[in-house]
Formats: structure tokens, sequence, C-alpha cells
């Protein structure tokens, strides 16, 4: 049990129980309910659990909070100046401060 606490597997765990739950119309057999643990587990892994989640779910832990950076520097990346400059864009096509806070915005 000390090893569920320590790598957060019990977080994980009551978070697919709590969204599995909420969405169990979807999921009304044992088959559909063992896919949907294996689309969560399989999201967790790749960093994508975090997209449109609140704060404290990403705060949560290291794992989550690595994922978050990770797919804001993804959905952001293209825009970040470096992309623009390469397509033939100029500097003054740089998103702005306010312009990230809204690209991060959505993606919670």
């Amino acid at each position: 049990m000390e090893y569920l606490k320590s790598s957060d597997v019990l977080i994980y765990l009551a978070d697919a129980t709590n969204q599995l739950l909420k969405n169990r119309g979807n999921y009304p057999t044992k088959a559909s309910a063992l896919s949907f643990y294996e689309e969560y587990f399989r999201t967790l892994k790749y960093g994508r659990h975090v997209l449109f989640r609140n704060f404290d779910f990403i705060m949560a832990t290291q794992h989550n909070r690595v994922s978050f950076v990770q797919c804001v520097h993804y959905c952001i990346e293209p825009a970040d100046g470096k992309g623009a400059t390469a397509s033939g864009g100029s500097a003054s096509e740089l998103l702005s401060v306010a312009d990230y806070f809204n690209c991060i915005t959505m993606i919670c």
C-alpha cells in the first residue's frame, strides 16, 4: 500500500473511477468499463490526461505538472515566433503575454 501512495497510483485510480461513475451511462458493460480504464491510463502514459482539467488535478502530482507543461509547449510551439519566422512571418506576429495566457486557459 505504501508503494501505491508514493507512486501516485491511488490518485489516478480514484480519478479514473470518479470519471467512470460520472459517465456510467456511456459504459454500461464490464467490457466497456475496462476499455475506459485502458484509455484513461493510455492518456496518462502519454501526458494528455491533464487537458481541460482543473488546477487542483494538475497540481496533484509531479507527472501531472510535467504533462501540463508539455501540453502547453506543444500547443503554443507553432506560434512561438520560431515557426512564424521559418514560414516567412515577421517578428511583429509574435504572441503577446495575453495571447499566451489565453492559450493556456483554453487548455485548462
